[in-house]
């Protein structure tokens, strides 16, 4: 695990621990108080308190246990102490909200009576209603840092007892003014606010313990962001699978046959640091390379004259006036584009200019008669195989047909030397 990433659960498990003692004590000084004062809307709140402060406890339980280092008994780490504490905050939350429908259904279904203002319980639901707002602000705060779903379920639950608590403060002052059955109708309606997150949060948590697909837009922004590097033919599968406040990512691409280990190994690094700087609290990224099988390719020929397929071949190709791009696909030989060689007037570095500007069009094979030592690595590790064009006149369609034919001969060192390629 990353340090960034430990030092974020530790500040997340902070959070939740203060949280929940602050929460406990006040849960207690509602119920003491609501007992004192034979309030049994105060004693109500008290034990959704006491709900919360189970919910949060669990949290901060399982912050502690994803910030464990790995080991061999757990080598992926205990991220999923977290979703399992999830599953259990839902399943308070959810408790909390049919035990406030059962109070609420009580209030309403009750006959009314008047009864005088009691002054310490209204400034104890009023002081409920300043510390929950700012649990709620503080834990949604780092929820959202340390990428928590379980503080930021108790974060909502945090919101929603500000709601409570302010209709406490109504269930407490209303009745002296001979206002009936306030209190119980919006209970009821907080209550199935209450248990819609409780559930909400319950049934994500069984769905990332069974590594149910919860991604689907970072899949497809994944997709998208490996699809721009060069060498990757295709993507043939992504999948994100969430650990607790961390995902871990698989990905199977496919790329060229003839790829040494080295241009797998940078080809692996190059989407590792992509995936790494676009996205966060990434865990793990595996990738599988496989080869590619039945490929559409796009190549690259030196030509002298702009004359669709039946252009001529030109022999060397830093020096020639123009390249065509073809697409070969299930022998198929189509014209992608037609570009002049801007590097012509250039004293020296010619060819190499050129293989450094095509490289970037995501090119899979060059025909040339010869190619030297500099632009052949290029070539070789932006996963550009090189196969030999054979003297004389040649238009690019008879170059296409024999490369599907087999007749090609692939270039697999350079011509010539670096120090010769920059002459020319």
């Amino acid at each position: 695990m990353k340090n960034d990433n430990r030092i974020k659960l530790l500040n997340g498990k902070r959070v939740a621990l203060l949280a929940t003692v602050i929460t406990l004590l006040m849960a207690c000084g509602k119920y003491f108080i609501g007992m004192y004062y034979d309030s049994e809307v105060l004693i109500a709140d008290a034990m959704h308190s006491f709900a919360d402060t189970a919910a949060i406890m669990l949290s901060a339980f399982g912050l502690h246990l994803a910030g464990m280092p790995k080991n061999n008994r757990f080598p992926y780490g205990l991220y999923k102490a977290e979703t399992i504490a999830l599953l259990f905050v839902g399943l308070f939350i959810s408790y909390a909200g049919i035990d406030l429908f059962i109070e609420g259904y009580k209030s309403v279904t009750s006959p009314f009576h008047a009864a005088n203002l009691q002054h310490v319980p209204m400034l104890t639901a009023f002081a409920s209603i300043v510390i929950s707002i700012f649990i709620a602000a503080i834990e949604l705060k780092t929820s959202k840092e340390v990428k928590s779903l379980s503080l930021e379920a108790n974060a909502k639950e945090s919101f929603m007892d500000i709601i409570t608590s302010i209709i406490v403060l109504a269930g407490i002052v209303l009745p002296s003014y001979n206002v009936p059955y306030v209190e119980g109708i919006v209970i009821i309606l907080i209550s199935l606010i209450v248990f819609k997150i409780g559930a909400g949060n319950t049934i994500h948590s069984i769905m990332v313990l069974l590594d149910a697909d919860t991604n689907k837009a970072m899949r497809s922004d994944i997709e998208y962001c490996i699809n721009t590097i060069r060498g990757i033919k295709a993507v043939n599968q992504i999948k994100v699978r969430e650990t607790g406040p961390f995902k871990m990512v698989e990905i199977e691409i496919v790329t060229s046959p003839s790829a040494t280990v080295f241009a797998i190994d940078r080809l692996s690094d190059e989407i590792r640091n992509t995936i790494i700087k676009n996205f966060d609290n990434i865990e793990g990224i595996f990738i599988d390379v496989k080869p590619a099988k039945n490929e559409i390719y796009r190549a690259v020929i030196p030509v002298l004259d702009n004359n669709g397929l039946e252009s001529r071949v030109f022999s060397h190709f830093g020096k020639s006036k123009y390249f065509i791009i073809i697409r070969i696909n299930e022998g198929r030989i189509e014209i992608e584009d037609f570009y002049l060689n801007e590097f012509l007037d250039k004293p020296k570095h010619i060819g190499l200019n050129v293989i450094k500007s095509i490289a970037h069009y995501n090119i899979d094979l060059l025909f040339t008669m010869e190619i030297g030592e500099i632009s052949f690595h290029i070539l070789r590790d932006n996963l550009i195989e090189i196969y030999k064009i054979p003297e004389g006149k040649i238009t690019v369609k008879t170059v296409a047909e024999q490369f599907l034919n087999g007749d090609l001969e692939k270039i697999t060192q350079p011509t010539h030397s670096s120090d010769e390629e920059i002459t020319k």
